[in-house]
């Protein structure tokens, strides 16, 4: 069975690792194949996509955090309505995005603009960019 990484689809028993390539592009080594393969996503999402396929573990997988009741019946609300992924921007505020938001400087946006909703709860550990989004059904 193939598994899609970036713009591509590929035999996991031949994925070696990926790699960030210049101006922000990640590429594939695969076993057998002496060239890079660029793979059209950033490192970040090569390494969401490995994630996805099961090839490489989540690393917040294990760091869970525990919510309060509140930020608990917050999230279901707004998964409810369809937003799936959360992330702070560099100014603090907190929104909830309809799709997985990417960074753009010291803001995150989505694909859709009107897909975003700020969020009321404190969610301290939803850090600053520099993190990765947020799942909000991981933390459900």
């Amino acid at each position: 069975m193939l598994v899609k990484i970036g713009d591509g689809w590929y035999d996991p028993e031949k994925v070696v690792g990926i790699y960030p390539e210049t101006y922000g592009e990640a590429a594939v080594l695969l076993r057998g194949v002496a060239a890079r393969i660029l793979l059209g996503c950033s490192i970040e999402d090569a390494q969401e996509d490995l994630i996805a396929a099961g090839l490489i573990a989540d690393p917040r997988a294990t760091t869970v955090p525990r919510l309060t009741p509140d930020e608990e019946a917050e999230l279901q609300h707004l998964y409810a309505l369809g937003f799936s992924w959360m992330a702070r921007d560099a100014d603090g505020k907190l929104y909830a995005y309809g799709d997985r938001p990417k960074l753009e400087g010291a803001y995150w946006t989505a694909s859709d603009a009107t897909s975003s909703h700020r969020m009321q709860g404190d969610f301290d550990f939803v850090d600053a960019p520099g993190q990765q989004p947020w799942a909000i059904v991981d933390l459900l």
